[in-house]
């Protein structure tokens, strides 16, 4: 087994760790060592594991970068299996590439994956993760909540994901909507909430996730359309309590419309608020509302409109 202890003040050689240094060493084990002095670059193959202080890294084969100026590690690249953990979270990848100055993880190739301390499984053709402020940017994401717990994604009685860009919100084998308020979401019902957009955001700190671009929400409720959407977890139970969307929103439910520049549902009360761009609703008839703001309580079926401008449409329906 081949060891190298890297530090900020001694030079990256398998026989050089400082015992003096006041700096956590980045420690790495594997089978074999290739050190090209020139380059200053170390390649490791087989059974590699990185012990560094921000995370630990498994895979066949790693390239570790060392600076120029002080022998510190600048750069880890690991290829192959390549599993990564810090503290309750981790992370699987084909190719993953580490930046110590940023604390930045790339992940690419083979279906990345990454998992919050909760449980929670995000998927996407590329995740680039912040190891310090516990912020993650997925392209084409998708998705799993475990709002009863944590848990392994590939796990037999887990729900099956088969959209490419979208992500579901579960509860063990059981999949609740996004927009399913408590008293309309049964224990046994089975229903699901898809999200399609460009970018998913997600802080795993705040439990907040923040989808831009093309977003599009399928939900046993309603549909929605919007440019920006953004949905808040809640800290107990990891459930969805609010969800916000900004920017040419539009909402289907059940024969009704509603058009604004921005809409906020909060779970807990069933109540739906449009604001900005002139709010309009139309309810199954046809008839439309519109006003400077509209609430809309989806339990009750009340509204209440702000300025309110109504157009009733004959039999026929119509906008």
């Amino acid at each position: 087994t081949k060891n190298l202890d890297a530090e900020g003040t001694t030079s990256p050689t398998p026989t050089s760790a400082g015992a003096t240094s006041k700096k956590t060493p980045t420690t790495i084990d594997s089978d074999t060592l290739n050190f090209d002095y020139e380059k200053r670059v170390a390649t490791f193959e087989g059974n590699v594991t990185a012990v560094d202080p921000q995370l630990t890294i498994n895979c066949k084969t790693m390239k570790v970068y060392f600076s120029e100026k002080n022998s510190e590690v600048v750069r880890i690249e690991g290829f192959g299996t390549v599993h990564l953990s810090q503290e309750k979270k981790e992370a699987r990848s084909e190719k993953a590439v580490f930046t110590r100055e940023t604390g930045i993880v790339v992940l690419t190739e083979g279906s990345p994956k990454l998992k919050d301390e909760k449980g929670n499984w995000v998927t996407g053709t590329a995740i680039i993760y912040n190891t310090r402020i516990k912020i993650m940017k997925i392209e084409k994401p998708r998705l799993e909540f475990l709002p009863s717990g944590g848990g392994d994604m590939l796990a037999p009685d887990r729900s099956e994901i088969n959209a490419t860009r979208s992500f579901l919100i579960c509860a063990g084998s059981e999949v609740k909507g996004l927009f399913n308020t408590p008293t309309t979401t049964g224990a046994s019902q089975k229903q699901s909430s898809k999200i399609d957009a460009n970018f998913l955001n997600y802080d795993t700190d705040k439990h907040i996730l923040t989808f831009e671009g093309n977003v599009h929400v399928v939900d046993s409720q309603l549909a929605l359309r919007c440019k920006k959407m953004i949905v808040y977890l809640s800290d107990k139970n990891n459930e969805v309590a609010r969800v916000e969307g900004f920017g040419d929103v539009h909402i289907l439910q059940q024969g009704k419309e509603a058009v604004s520049e921005k809409a906020v549902f909060t779970r807990e009360s069933g109540i739906l608020v449009l604001t900005g761009g002139t709010p309009k609703m139309k309810d199954e008839k046809g008839n439309w509302v519109k006003g400077s703001s509209i609430i809309y309580n989806t339990q009750t079926k009340m509204m209440h409109v702000e300025n309110s401008k109504l157009e009733f449409k004959p039999s026929s329906g119509g906008r």
